[in-house]
């Protein structure tokens, strides 16, 4: 399976859609895929986490950084 990017961004990771999302990531994804979650605290094997809140642009600024061609799910 692709998606046309090797990076994958995830809001929400915790809500029934944002842990059917990340596991498609971690378990069907090539292995090259680079994978993003912005969460408040829960961690994830083998994903990059960014704490934050949605509502505040300077952890936007964070989660999107160097995110250019990204794919992003936002899950509510």
């Amino acid at each position: 399976m692709t998606v046309g990017t090797n990076v994958v961004l995830v809001t929400k990771p915790l809500a029934w859609l944002g842990i059917s999302i990340v596991d498609i990531v971690v378990n069907w994804l090539p292995a090259s895929t680079y994978s993003r979650c912005f969460s408040s605290g829960k961690t994830f094997k083998s994903l990059e986490i960014v704490t934050g809140d949605l509502v505040n642009l300077q952890d936007c600024d964070r989660f999107y950084r160097d995110a250019e061609g990204a794919i992003s799910f936002h899950t509510i």
